[in-house]
Parts: C-alpha cells; sequence; structure tokens
C-alpha cells in the first residue's frame, strides 16, 4: 500500500518511509513515518492488512501530523498504543550551512486518530 503519498503527480520523487510500528490489543497496526513532502504521517491498518478507513480526521486511514515549511524535515521514529491512546515520537529539524537545529516532537491521539487537544501545549 501506498499510504502516505500526497499527490497524484507521478512526476514527483516519492520519498516517504515509514519507522514506527505497533500492533493495538485488537489486532490494528499503527504505522508513523514521512512523506514526500516532509509531512509527518499516522495511519492505521485493520487486522487483515487493509487501510482502516475510518481512521484519521480525513477518515482516509491516515493523517498528516504536521505540514513541513521549505526549510524544515521531519522524522517520525516510534508509534505506541498505550492506555487506548495513541502517542508518536519524533523530530523536526533544520539543517542551514552553519547549524543545526533539532525539536523533539511528541503527540497524543485519540483511537479515533485526531489529536487528543488536551495534551501538551
Amino acid at each position: 500500500y501506498n499510504l502516505v503519498r500526497s499527490s497524484t503527480d507521478n512526476s514527483r520523487e516519492d520519498d516517504g518511509a515509514g519507522f514506527g510500528l505497533d500492533i493495538q490489543p485488537d489486532g490494528k497496526i499503527l504505522i508513523c513515518g514521512t512523506n514526500e513532502l516532509n509531512e509527518g504521517i499516522l495511519g492505521r491498518f485493520n487486522a487483515n492488512g487493509e487501510i482502516e478507513s475510518g481512521f484519521g480526521s480525513s477518515g482516509n486511514g491516515f493523517i498528516r501530523i504536521l505540514r513541513a515549511s521549505s526549510l524544515w524535515d521531519f522524522d517520525f521514529r516510534t508509534v505506541l498504543f498505550l492506555n487506548n491512546s495513541i502517542y508518536v515520537l519524533g523530530e523536526y529539524y533544520r539543517e542551514t550551512s552553519s547549524n543545526y537545529y533539532s525539536n523533539l516532537y511528541i503527540g497524543r491521539f485519540q483511537p479515533n486518530g485526531n489529536p487528543d487537544t488536551s495534551f501538551g501545549v
């Protein structure tokens, strides 16, 4: 499955990558990673391997966690299902000719894939 593709423009190079995976108690499969537009991605498959169509705010099986600017890249490495919440951990970073800036990202999401707005600032 090409879960994280953001555009249908086949002329674009597809640099998406999945890094984190966790299995929920009900057998559903959570993944996190990045796509070719440097967006952080969270997605879920049913236990049979099909994309869970009701997951996420758009209901298409995945959500874009953060959208990168032209200067920032996102690298989401870990996803964990714990206490009926989904946690994603990673970093967003920028490199210039003289400096490297890196920031930690942790987010909590509801079981349906929507952000948990009571978590963090």
